[in-house]
C-alpha cells in the first residue's frame, strides 16, 4: 500500500509544520507500541532526516504539528510550549447551545496512575444552528461551532472537558 505524501504547510533549517489528517497518530506510545505508520515516521521517510516532535495530537484530530529538525531547536520549542508562549486554537462542532464563551476549569485524570492533573479550557461561540430534525424525545438538533483555546495540555482534555459540560464534540465516541 502507497502512502500519499503528507502536506508540508512549512519548512526551514529549525522546523517542519504538516497537516496532520485525522485518524493518524503523531508517533508510537505506551497506548500504540504495535503501530509503526505514524506521522513521525512517514514525515521522517519523506523529508529523509531525523525528526523531533515538540508536542501532540490526538489521534482523532486534524491539525498543525509541528516538528523539530535539530535538538536544540527542539529544545527550544519545547519550552515555549512548556511555558505558554505558545497559542492553541482549536475549532470544534459539538451538539448543543454552547454559551457565548467559557472557561472550563476542571481536573482530569491521568492514565495510567489515576492521579488528578489540573486542566483548564477557554472557549468561545462562534456560530449556532439549530434543524428542525426529530431525535428521540427531541424536535431538533442544535449545534454549536466553537473556537477552544486549551491552557493545558492534558490526554484528551478538549474532548474530555466539552463532554462534561454536556457539549460532547460530533463524532467523538468515546467522549
Amino acid at each position: 500500500m502507497e502512502v500519499p505524501e503528507l502536506n508540508i504547510l512549512h519548512l526551514d533549517e529549525h522546523i517542519v509544520a504538516v497537516d496532520k489528517p485525522a485518524g493518524m497518530i503523531v508517533h508510537r506510545n505506551e497506548y500504540t507500541q504495535r503501530e509503526f505508520e505514524n506521522l513521525l515516521n512517514l514525515l521522517s521517510r519523506q523529508l529523509k532526516k531525523h525528526l523531533y516532535p515538540v508536542h501532540r495530537l490526538d489521534r482523532a484530530t486534524a491539525g498543525v504539528m509541528i516538528f523539530a529538525l535539530t535538538k536544540e531547536a527542539a529544545n527550544v520549542m519545547m519550552r515555549a510550549f512548556a511555558e505558554k508562549r505558545v497559542n492553541k486554537e482549536y475549532v470544534c462542532i459539538v451538539r448543543g447551545l454552547a454559551e457565548t464563551e467559557g472557561k472550563i476549569d476542571r481536573e482530569l485524570r491521568k492514565k495510567p496512575t489515576r492521579k488528578f492533573q489540573t486542566a483548564e479550557t477557554h472557549f468561545w461561540t462562534l456560530a449556532q444552528k439549530e434543524l428542525p430534525i426529530p431525535i428521540g424525545e427531541f424536535e431538533s438538533v442544535r449545534y454549536s461551532l466553537l473556537k477552544v483555546h486549551p491552557l493545558t495540555g492534558r490526554r484528551h482534555q478538549i474532548r474530555r472537558h466539552l463532554s462534561y459540560e454536556h457539549h460532547p464534540i460530533l463524532g467523538d465516541k468515546k467522549h
